[in-house]
């Protein structure tokens, strides 16, 4: 969190009088509560306009050094990602776990709006991310809206036609709402042979780890 404050250092909000570090904790404390604006003022001694701006500075921060910390492993640093699954799973080739999340938000309105409405029946955002054996994301696509597939949304990613040159030696691992690739593994619909039931108690494992530290709020 400390670029987050350096960023919130080095930007002036006319009438914000509050601390980068008061800014990042009420920032925060919204995005993981979603409480009433007007609560975390009283509890910050503060104005509600006030806990309104600092809610926009620090998703502003937040967006600004997200790339720092949010990057795909390159082909040079694959191997010590593939030997961090393999100690987890016991199978080696895995470069990352893929699935996808409903973020839900207000619906837009206009034609466009069931778009929006995605398979549980409210409007969100469908929301992609790759994480590492760690559980930190390398990997968000943020820009679907709730109706689409997560199988388009990975094959119309800038992720998918990197995985396709051919660079990378290992593959992701993700659920049956994906397409089985040679750089996508997806779980056999009827295993049959020893090393298939290996695959598949993996592959329904590591995307539970995945959804439990990525989408925990699901």
């Amino acid at each position: 969190m400390e670029h987050v404050v350096m960023w919130l250092c080095g930007t002036t909000v006319w009438g914000l009088r509050v601390s980068p570090s008061l800014q990042l904790l009420v920032g925060l404390r919204y995005l993981a509560t979603g409480n009433f604006q007007l609560t975390l003022a009283d509890t910050a001694d503060m104005s509600q306009a006030s806990v309104s701006r600092c809610l926009k500075m620090v998703v502003h921060a937040i967006a600004e050094v997200a790339p720092r910390y949010i990057r795909f492993p390159t082909p040079a640093e694959e191997s010590g990602v593939l030997q961090a699954f393999s100690t987890i799973t016991g199978m080696p080739g895995y470069i990352g776990c893929v699935d996808g999340t409903l973020i839900p938000v207000r619906g837009p309105g206009g034609e466009e709006a069931e778009l929006y409405r995605g398979r549980k029946g409210f409007c969100a955002y469908n929301v992609m991310a790759v994480c590492d054996a760690s559980l930190c994301v390398t990997n968000l696509v943020v820009n679907w809206p709730g109706s689409a597939h997560d199988s388009r949304i990975f094959r119309e990613s800038q992720l998918c036609r990197t995985l396709e040159g051919g660079q990378y030696r290992g593959f992701l691992l993700g659920d049956s709402g994906y397409v089985n690739r040679t750089y996508l593994l997806t779980p056999f619909p009827n295993p049959r042979a020893p090393h298939e039931g290996k695959v598949q108690r993996f592959s329904c494992q590591d995307p539970q780890l995945c959804g439990e530290g990525i989408w925990h709020s699901e």
